[in-house]
């Protein structure tokens, strides 16, 4: 764990490192333990990045990570 970072924060910074390689992975949710993370994409205003939303099936808590837009 990063020091100074509750668990349930390197939680969700652990499931945003994955899920913004892979938005199909199945994560528990750090929070409730007990849904899993679904993942939305937003446009961020730069056509290079989105905003990757991770919201729980559950208890709908949510985070998110900014994510580079694949190269065409």
């Amino acid at each position: 764990m990063r020091e100074g970072m509750d668990a349930i924060t390197q939680a969700w910074v652990d499931a945003g490192l994955q899920l913004s390689k892979d938005p199909t992975l199945k994560i528990t949710c750090p929070e409730c333990g007990k849904g899993t993370l679904v993942c939305l994409d937003e446009p961020t205003g730069d056509p290079k990045q989105s905003d990757r939303y991770m919201i729980c099936s559950d208890c709908r808590k949510w985070n998110k990570v900014t994510i580079d837009n694949p190269v065409n």
